[in-house]
């Protein structure tokens, strides 16, 4: 029986995606605003399009065709190692933006929150 090579292939996806994450100056920028009330949809986008880089980097790093059996992406890799990464993408992407929604309604005296957790 082969070789399930999905678990290492998506540990070394996460850990080349926080490399990333961290020397991201985009995501730095971003975390900071957040952090100080000054964020707003700008840094959303911004922080979005930074996820997106340093996850296609973390792919276009970690899953080459040495490491993948016969060179291919089968669908049972790509659906332990690509879509979980793309949830927490896009995960990561709704928090930030539900964060930045809070400071948007607090700086205009709304007192409502965001919807979170809604899935499409």
């Amino acid at each position: 029986m082969a070789n399930d090579i999905a678990p290492g292939l998506l540990e070394d996806v996460q850990k080349r995606f926080r490399y990333y994450l961290n020397k991201n100056r985009d995501i730095s920028a971003a975390a900071r605003a957040l952090r100080d009330g000054s964020a707003d949809y700008v840094n959303a986008y911004h922080y979005a399009v930074a996820l997106g880089e340093c996850l296609a980097d973390a792919f276009s790093d970690t899953i080459t065709e040495d490491r993948l059996p016969n060179g291919r992406m089968y669908y049972n890799i790509a659906d332990k190692v690509v879509r979980p990464m793309l949830l927490m993408v896009q995960a990561m992407a709704a928090e930030y933006s539900d964060g930045v929604q809070k400071l948007i309604n607090e700086r205009a005296g709304i007192g409502l929150n965001p919807v979170e957790g809604v899935e499409i």
